[in-house]
């Protein structure tokens, strides 16, 4: 079991590791708890990746463990802007639903690996739906604009990173349809920050914690209006 209080403590500490939230905090203070010495990790949607700055969330477990961290980036000038010594391990991609898994193995990504985060700003549901790969972390973002008796997520779209809107509400999952995928996946959900949830494996951390408790309120987000026509699917 974990104790969920420690990931509370460990999300609130100053030093984010790099994070924007704490998510690194609290998925380290998950491999602590579960023994685990993270092996393998893949984020997609990081940004710049540097140590005194940006919002790399697995940077923290290649400067600790040793971990190998594979990094997917649409922006090729995010490489300048990272240091030195991580810059081997961005890759310019654009990542899919429909391409996910083949990128994956492209870069030789090991089945089992420990954690991957998805943060696409929009098609983070499906892209996470269509993965085979089975990591012992998931961290995702979610809309916590959206209510969690509402389990909805935004229409599939291929081509959204070519439209989406920074400035536009309309964007990723609700709690509640993000809960349901992991259950379907064999996940728990055991942590929200203030934009992405964390799961873990069922067979290292078997919980049923409800989207209510987790997130009772909607909350107010960076993102200013609806901008683009909402084509919200029902899940």
């Amino acid at each position: 079991m974990l104790d969920l209080q420690k990931l509370k403590d460990n999300q609130l500490q100053k030093d984010k590791l790099g994070s924007q939230f704490g998510e690194t905090n609290v998925i380290d203070s998950i491999f602590n708890q579960l023994d685990i010495t993270p092996k393998y990790c893949v984020e997609f949607g990081s940004g710049q990746v540097r140590k005194g700055g940006g919002t790399a969330n697995i940077r923290h477990f290649y400067d600790k463990y040793d971990t190998e961290c594979l990094y997917f980036e649409v922006n090729k000038g995010k490489i300048k802007l990272s240091d030195e010594k991580y810059r081997h391990q961005i890759k310019i991609e654009t990542i899919t639903a429909s391409n996910v898994n083949d990128i994956f193995k492209k870069y030789n990504v090991p089945s089992q690996l420990d954690v991957v985060v998805i943060d696409v700003d929009g098609q983070d549901y499906w892209i996470w739906d269509k993965l085979e790969y089975e990591p012992n972390v998931v961290l995702i973002e979610y809309n916590p604009t959206l209510p969690y008796e509402e389990s909805k997520v935004m229409h599939y779209d291929e081509d959204h990173f070519s439209w989406r809107n920074s400035k536009c509400l309309y964007y990723g999952a609700s709690i509640s349809a993000m809960k349901k995928l992991g259950e379907k996946k064999g996940y728990s959900l055991v942590y929200k920050t203030e934009r992405n949830l964390v799961f873990v494996k069922k067979d290292l951390v078997d919980l049923d914690i409800s989207a209510e408790e987790l997130h009772p309120i909607p909350t107010k987000d960076l993102r200013d209006s609806y901008i683009n026509e909402q084509q919200w699917v029902t899940i």
